[in-house]
């Protein structure tokens, strides 16, 4: 994957290795934080509705996952989880789990 401008290395490494665990096209990249060099947000391929935020930081990964919200609701969207002090293989768990909602 090529590096990603104005993003930590860090970050684009990470994407790198979730595609590696999660296989070709688990996900879409989809970047509404472009201006934060630490952090990304990608999404199920199915329905970016479904979204995480990764933020990446020398000592492990924050995570905010995000669903569709729920009828009525005037908020674009809806927090379902939030995860910090994650190694790499707890963040591939809980991203797997979370885009498994958008397929």
């Amino acid at each position: 994957m090529d590096r990603l401008p104005g993003k930590n290395p860090l970050v684009t490494d990470t994407l790198y290795r979730m595609g590696t665990a999660l296989g070709v096209g688990a996900f879409d990249v989809v970047d509404h934080w472009s201006t934060d060099p630490d952090a990304i947000g990608i999404a199920s391929p199915i329905d970016h509705r479904v979204l995480v935020y990764i933020a990446v930081y020398d000592d492990g990964y924050f995570v905010e996952l995000e669903q569709a919200p729920r009828p009525g609701d005037d908020f674009p969207y809806e927090v379902v989880g939030r995860h910090s002090g994650l190694n790499f293989e707890e963040l591939v768990g809980v991203v797997a789990g979370h885009l498994a909602r958008g397929t």
